[in-house]
C-alpha cells in the first residue's frame, strides 16, 4: 500500500511491525490515561454529585474514536490482503477487466428491484472498468452459477440495513419532533452508519488493492519489454 503524505494511516502509527507497534500502542494508552485521569479528576472536584452512569457513558464517549480507527485499520488490511490474494493467488485479476461479466450483473439487477437502482453505468475505459468491478466484487469475481446471496449479498445488507435505516431516520425527524422521535431516529442513523461506514472501509481496501496490484503489473509488463515507466495510476 501506499505510504506518504497522502496516506494518514502512515503517520498514524498503524503500519509499524509487529516488533514495534507494542511500544507505539503503550505510549498511546500511557497518554491517554494520563488525559482521562486529569478529565476525572477535574470532573470529581467540580461535581460532587454526578448522575449516575455518567463517567462510564463519558468514557465511552472519549475512546470511541480510536477504538473506532483500531477497528476500521483492522477492516481495511483484512479486505485488502483478502482481495491481493484473491488476484494474486486465485487468478481473478482478468476476470476483472471482463466486460462480459459486469454486463451480466447489469442483466442480473433488472430482476433485482431493490439493489437495481445502483447498478453500474458501462465503462468508457479501463479506470471505469475497474472502479465498477471493485463496487461489484463478488458479483463479479464469483462464478455465474452461484446463489443470488452470495453475488449481491453485500449490496442487500447495504440498502436494508444501510440506506433504509438512514432514510427512515430521516422521515422520522421531520414528522416526529418529540424526544422518542428524534432518540428514535438517532438510534436508526447509528445503524445505517456503522452499516454503510464498514461498507465504504471494503470498498476502500478493494479499491486500493487492485489499483496496486494493476499499476505493479503494468509496471513489470514496462521493464520487461524496456519501455520507460510513465509513473500514472489507474
Amino acid at each position: 500500500m501506499r505510504r506518504g503524505f497522502d496516506n494518514p494511516r502512515g503517520l498514524a502509527g498503524l503500519n509499524l511491525s509487529r516488533h514495534c507497534a507494542a511500544y507505539y500502542w503503550l505510549s498511546w494508552l500511557a497518554w491517554t490515561a494520563a488525559v482521562l485521569g486529569l478529565l476525572l479528576a477535574e470532573y470529581i472536584w467540580r461535581v460532587p454529585d454526578p448522575p449516575r452512569g455518567y463517567i462510564t457513558e463519558a468514557l465511552i464517549a472519549m475512546l470511541a474514536w480510536p477504538i473506532a480507527m483500531g477497528l476500521a485499520d483492522h477492516t481495511v488490511m483484512h479486505f485488502y490482503m483478502g482481495t491481493w490474494k484473491a488476484l494474486q493467488h486465485q487468478g481473478q485479476a482478468p476476470t476483472l477487466l471482463n466486460e462480459q461479466k459486469l454486463e451480466d450483473v447489469r442483466e442480473e439487477l433488472r430482476r433485482l428491484p431493490l439493489i437495481g437502482w445502483v447498478a453500474p453505468p458501462p465503462a468508457r475505459d479501463i479506470a471505469g472498468q475497474l472502479l465498477s468491478a471493485t463496487l461489484w466484487f463478488a458479483a463479479v469475481t464469483r462464478p455465474s452459477g452461484s446463489a443470488t446471496w452470495q453475488r449481491y449479498g453485500e449490496w442487500f445488507v447495504d440498502v436494508l440495513a444501510g440506506f433504509i435505516p438512514l432514510a427512515i431516520a430521516c422521515a422520522a425527524a421531520l414528522t416526529w419532533p418529540t424526544r422518542y422521535g428524534i432518540a428514535a431516529a438517532a438510534a436508526l442513523s447509528a445503524v445505517g452508519l456503522a452499516v454503510l461506514g464498514f461498507s465504504a472501509l471494503r470498498f476502500a481496501a478493494r479499491r486500493q488493492a487492485i489499483l496496486d496490484f494493476f499499476n505493479a503489473w503494468r509496471s513489470d509488463s514496462q521493464t520487461d519489454s524496456a519501455q520507460p515507466r510513465s509513473g500514472a495510476e489507474l
